[in-house]
């Protein structure tokens, strides 16, 4: 029997590839592995710098299951295709090696007084993929318009599954059956691909296009994990709620992390794309009943890369699972609002920054820009919403995005932030609820400037932008 495998690029240091690598079934020995990279130079044999591998509990699946990273340093910047070589089977993949300063080199010396500095470049973002509903076809025409703008990283803003789903579905409340059933019924599919009916209905296409960074949102867990859950009855009792975890802290890690187990020091991710400095916050997987949102060791990183970002002078874009403008939700779904001492404590953080910062995010099921302001005027964050991707069937009633709400909550917890802007991606709001989208944060040198927008591309007509929203411009101080 030959091995099922998959590969992905995974986001990575400057001149760095960390290749994500699955097998089921017969799993090669590291020897085995031969790695064959194509440039613009001609193509050349590569060994890991590097590999972590790992196997997960063969006891509970019933199949021998292996993951793990690979990671090649002092890469030269530019496209690769990667080819990897095992008994009985060769597997591809094309992505992209950036340089030190962020981007794909898109436009490299157009007037720019650095050569091989990019002169535009971009970040891709999905969130919410119920894998039921996606439609292959959509989304592969959707990457290849994403494809032709080279991002330097594909961002995952959570729920990439739903683990939760269906509804009213009762699972033994057990961690061995738990863990089976998350791997098989989501996991499984997702990330090796789907076969039979549902062919097509997964991640790849997303994973495959950039190197790809995720963050957990509630339904890698549950409805409003870690909290007990009305209509989820394994969610019920602590022993029920404390399996469900367990088992979705452990495929999380696995498969979204490429760990072997989530720990504390995963909450917190810093990616590099000097002038942008990027922060991916997990307020999720250890998140507490007592509405804490993540330990102290995890708040210490944060403040870490804040301090960090404004001494280097970076751009920041701080990704987490959940919005910040919206209002406190309900006892079924609380939002990050409603966490009042370490939401003012990320507000105390986020007022430290003179340059913008952007906060990016999925959850909501519609997309939204929304800008907010100290009162003496300048803008001081600017909320980005992309969300779904693959939207979940909605029993309840549609979302409806108000901003406002959320805007006037952060002044009543911290007294000092008003809304100077606020708009939507589009006029007709219900219109935009339903429609399934990915996004792009864009950014262009031009002028002396960097000029920064978010585009929205609607997965019903991907060929074109359907909405490209400007979020700021600063001095270019990084020539």
């Amino acid at each position: 029997m030959s091995p099922i495998a998959a590969m992905y690029a995974m986001a990575a240091p400057p001149g760095t590839l960390v290749l994500w690598l699955g097998f089921r079934g017969v799993i090669p020995n590291s020897d085995s592995l031969e790695f064959f990279f194509t440039t613009a130079a001609g193509r050349s044999q590569h060994r890991a710098n590097g590999q972590q591998r790992f196997r997960l509990d063969r006891a509970l699946l019933d199949e021998d299951v292996e993951l793990g990273t690979y990671t090649f340093t002092g890469l030269p910047a530019g496209s690769y295709k990667v080819e990897l070589r095992f008994p009985g089977q060769t597997i591809a993949l094309e992505t992209r090696v950036r340089s030190s300063f962020a981007g794909s080199n898109v436009g490299a010396g157009e007037g720019s007084a650095q050569p091989g500095l990019a002169q535009k470049w971009c970040l891709a973002m999905s969130s919410c993929f119920w894998f039921e509903n996606a439609n292959r076809s959509k989304l592969n025409r959707a990457v290849a318009v994403l494809a032709k703008r080279e991002p330097v990283l594909m961002m995952l803003l959570g729920d990439q599954v739903y683990t939760d789903l269906p509804l009213f579905k009762n699972y033994e409340p057990n961690y061995a059956f738990l863990y089976r059933a998350l791997y098989q019924w989501h996991y499984l599919g997702n990330f090796f691909g789907r076969l039979g009916h549902d062919d097509g209905k997964d991640l790849q296409p997303l994973l495959r296009l950039a190197p790809f960074v995720c963050v957990a949102d509630d339904h890698e867990y549950w409805n409003n994990a870690p909290h007990e859950q009305w209509y989820l009855p394994t969610t019920s009792d602590v022993a029920g709620r404390d399996a469900w975890m367990s088992a979705g802290q452990a495929l999380y890690g696995a498969f979204q992390l490429g760990k072997p187990e989530l720990t504390t020091n995963d909450l917190v991710r810093v990616i590099d794309c000097s002038p942008l400095s990027v922060c991916i916050a997990d307020f999720r997987s250890l998140r507490t009943k007592g509405f804490e949102l993540a330990p102290e060791a995890a708040w210490l990183a944060i403040e870490a890369w804040a301090s960090q970002t404004i001494a280097n002078n970076q751009l920041p874009i701080f990704v987490t699972g959940q919005s910040l403008l919206r209002d406190q939700g309900n006892k079924d779904d609380f939002e990050m609002t409603m966490h009042a001492v370490d939401y003012r404590r990320l507000i105390r953080i986020f007022q430290r920054f003179q340059l913008p910062l952007l906060f990016v995010s999925g959850d909501v099921h519609f997309g939204s820009v929304a800008g907010v302001g100290e009162i003496k005027g300048s803008i001081r964050c600017i909320e980005v919403l992309c969300s779904p991707t693959a939207r979940i069937p909605w029993p309840f009633g549609e979302p409806v995005p108000d901003p406002a709400d959320g805007i006037a909550v952060a002044q009543a917890t911290n007294g000092t932030w008003r809304a100077l802007k606020q708009f939507q991606t589009e006029k007709n709001v219900p219109a935009l609820v339903r429609r399934e989208q990915l996004g792009l944060l864009s950014f262009k040198r031009q002028s002396g400037r960097i000029e920064a927008h978010m585009e929205y591309l609607n997965l019903d007509n991907p060929e074109q932008i359907a909405h490209r929203v400007f979020l700021y411009s600063v001095l270019d101080q990084w020539r």
